[in-house]
């Protein structure tokens, strides 16, 4: 993948020649975060948030650290979006 950015799906990865900026400035508005300076997440697929060691959990286990400077943005987005889509997470959870 040296080069390229690879694009973690449900089931799968792919590459992508596209830079990570690229992706962050396609998805920005779309419930995306660039937690740090390798990752761009989606918060549909955050499980929880540990905000002692800045880790966010992904569904299927995936542990990522949010940087520092970059983690009260997150949680504050991320805290927007599930008041926003509390019934949809909560019929996801049932």
């Amino acid at each position: 993948y040296a080069g390229e950015s690879r694009v973690y799906g449900k089931d799968h990865v792919f590459g992508s020649d596209q830079t990570l900026s690229a992706w962050e400035k396609e998805m920005c508005g779309e419930n995306f975060f660039r937690i740090n300076k390798s990752y761009l997440i989606s918060l549909g697929q955050v499980e929880e948030l540990s905000s002692r060691n800045h880790e966010v959990l992904l569904n299927g286990g995936k542990r990522f650290r949010v940087s520092r400077r970059r983690w009260i943005d997150f949680r504050d987005m991320y805290l927007q979006y599930i008041s926003q889509n509390a019934d949809s997470l909560n019929d996801k959870k049932r």
